[in-house]
């Protein structure tokens, strides 16, 4: 269980979600709101929708000289 003073002070409410990974070395573990991870996944594959086509372009006379 996490302590209710956890819980108030991360905004974590009875129904949320966690992800929680642990360490390759087991000594410690971390937890984050679902909804949290989504949003970072989200805006990463926004930024790579905007890298795509990058290093596709074609040479440019001044590349060619």
């Amino acid at each position: 269980m996490i302590p209710s003073d956890a819980r108030k002070k991360l905004g974590i409410k009875p129904g949320d979600f966690l992800l929680v990974v642990s360490a390759p070395s087991k000594d410690g573990i971390a937890m984050i709101k679902v909804e949290i991870v989504k949003g970072m996944i989200e805006k990463m594959s926004m930024g790579l929708g905007n890298l795509s086509g990058q290093g596709r372009r074609k040479a440019t006379r001044r590349s060619r000289e």
